[in-house]
């Protein structure tokens, strides 16, 4: 990037390429929803309030880094408070309860990814299925179905977009992050 201002676009461009997958990076780390949106937001506000003094020839690589840092900040902070007032052992104690009904809240999740995949159109759900469960490539599912690489980008992107639309935040955001990695 240039010295010069981010423009609107280039941020927006940026942020829409980049935000989910920065917060399932951050999420990965934190485990706590909100303050990974907090940490991804952080970024990309300084992002735009240091555009001009920033020459980044790698956004994705940047942005990751910096993600990166915000969570080590965040974890910093964490750590001191939990030590600060004795809290560690409650919540090591706590983890242990709180992972199985973490594993069942899991389970209930990923039943509610899949059936609102069951619920997408028939050739959408199809490329979408091939795609993202199969892990097979646009190329060979263009191949398999006789279509166009460019239909199967847009059956997929017709795929999270309506997914995005008929779920809440939080189960999109698992989507996101168990098939788009």
């Amino acid at each position: 990037m240039s010295s010069q201002k981010l423009e609107i676009k280039e941020f927006d461009n940026l942020f829409n390429s980049y935000w989910h997958r920065l917060y399932a990076y951050a999420f990965n780390i934190l485990k706590d929803p909100q303050l990974a949106e907090d940490c991804v937001q952080d970024v990309f506000t300084d992002l735009w309030r240091r555009g001009e003094e920033l020459e980044i020839s790698n956004h994705k690589a940047y942005l990751f880094q910096a993600v990166k840092y915000q969570c080590a900040k965040q974890l910093k902070k964490q750590s001191r408070f939990t030590s600060m007032f004795g809290l560690g052992e409650i919540f090591s104690h706590q983890s242990e309860v709180d992972e199985s009904l973490l594993a069942l809240e899991r389970q209930k999740m990923l039943s509610e990814v899949l059936r609102q995949i069951d619920l997408l159109p028939e050739k959408c759900q199809m490329v979408f299925r091939l795609s993202k469960l199969e892990q097979k490539s646009n190329k060979e599912i263009a191949s398999e179905l006789g279509i166009t690489t460019s239909t199967v980008e847009n059956h997929i992107n017709k795929a999270l977009r309506l997914l995005r639309t008929s779920v809440s935040y939080f189960v999109y955001f698992l989507i996101v992050f168990f098939f788009l990695r």
